[in-house]
């Protein structure tokens, strides 16, 4: 049995090649994909580790991420600061990074294009297939917000990065798959998923066991 603890060179190989992704981290890589991690593309070349980053004000969340993940890490989150002689010491985000990994070569490639030499994240066509109640959960915690009325909540995710096919290839998996109903509205040239209020109930009910207690006011 191997540990990470000063582990250097061939122990360190050894060590990443006993790795294996569970059930979990599986799920979770899938909902923060479609949330705020990444993967880097660096010199022509795909890096194989994802980074997980979050504003300051989440670091109980950055740090419930690195737990998940902490045997893919060597390192704990890490502090980013603001630049500029007015904000020295003003902490912006909190990160990490796993190692590079065999294991997530299948991320890279399911949420990643190159497209005239950039890379792009994309929403999978068979993102179906992979987009679990745990999964949706996550990917809502990082990108997912809500509208309240006075009377009732409403929920959307922040699906500004993605194009207006990709979206509605969001909401049929969300009708395929929970029966949740959700719609694609435009936001000035960009675009949201909206899930419809007959669905808000269903929606925050599949999701709440796996809902961060941090993330409690969301629902």
């Amino acid at each position: 049995m191997y540990t990470k603890k000063n582990l250097r060179g061939l122990q360190l190989d050894h060590y990443k090649n006993s790795l294996k992704l569970n059930d979990e981290q599986r799920e979770v890589l899938i909902g923060t994909l479609l949330g705020d991690a990444s993967m880097s593309f660096r010199k022509g070349k795909p890096h194989y580790s994802v980074k997980f980053e979050q504003k300051a004000e989440r670091q109980v969340y950055i740090n419930h991420l690195y737990e998940i993940f902490e045997p893919y890490v060597g390192a704990p989150p890490v502090p980013r600061f603001i630049k500029g002689e007015e904000c020295d010491n003003k902490i912006k985000s909190y990160w990490f990074r796993t190692y590079e990994h065999k294991s997530l070569i299948f991320y890279y490639n399911f949420f990643y294009k190159i497209k005239d030499g950039k890379k792009v994240k994309v929403v999978p066509k068979t993102i179906h297939k992979f987009l679990t109640a745990r999964a949706l959960a996550y990917w809502f915690m990082d990108d997912g917000t809500f509208n309240w009325n006075g009377t009732t909540k409403s929920y959307l995710f922040c699906t500004q990065g993605f194009q207006q096919f990709e979206c509605q290839r969001l909401c049929e998996a969300l009708k395929g798959n929970f029966q949740i109903s959700a719609s694609v509205h435009k936001d000035k040239d960009k675009w949201r998923i909206y899930i419809l209020a007959t669905s808000s109930n269903l929606f925050r009910d599949l999701i709440r066991p796996y809902v961060h207690s941090e993330f409690y006011y969301k629902l």
